[in-house]
């Protein structure tokens, strides 16, 4: 796949070494440990209107489960400041035209056959993705790492 962002290479635990974005790798990995599945990723996409080309990270998972986890475990780990609930507000309030740094989750049906038919085994793929703003990022991970554990390190090397 190609990407415009660094690259890192990290160990997924079923996966193996996998390469990801440089910025997010942390959160991936600690979330990877926590027993949330992820599929793909981006730490720097566009927003709810798509004439934003950046300022978003966008995870997508591979069941309702491991949204759910990720989410519960975000809030777990959040402050109980303003802060805190502000963006625990932004998470669970999924309508961008209240706020526009609220937290969009959706669910996808992609239909392989017109993609790649001969590259999949079911002609019909659900995705299951979130996406929030990069300024919450910071906070995010510290979330996560609050309540998941400690950052893991990160192999070197760049793509």
């Amino acid at each position: 796949m190609t990407t415009r962002h660094i690259q890192v290479n990290v160990v997924h635990p079923h996966e193996g070494l996998i390469e990801v974005d440089a910025d997010i790798a942390p959160l991936l990995q600690l979330l990877w440990l926590a027993g949330v599945n992820t599929i793909m990723s981006c730490q720097d996409t566009s927003g709810h209107d798509v004439s934003e080309r950046t300022g978003w990270v966008w995870i997508e998972f591979d069941t309702v489960k491991s949204l759910n986890r990720f989410l519960n475990i975000v809030v777990a780990g959040l402050a109980d400041t303003d802060t805190g609930r502000e963006l625990r507000s932004r998470m669970t309030d999924n309508t961008p035209l209240r706020n526009s740094n609220n937290w969009t989750h959706w669910v996808a049906v992609i239909d392989l056959s017109i993609e790649e038919p001969a590259c999949y085994d079911t002609p019909i793929l659900v995705s299951i993705n979130t996406r929030f703003p990069r300024s919450d990022y910071p906070a995010v991970l510290a979330a996560v790492e609050a309540t998941a554990g400690s950052r893991p390190s990160s192999e070197t090397g760049t793509t």
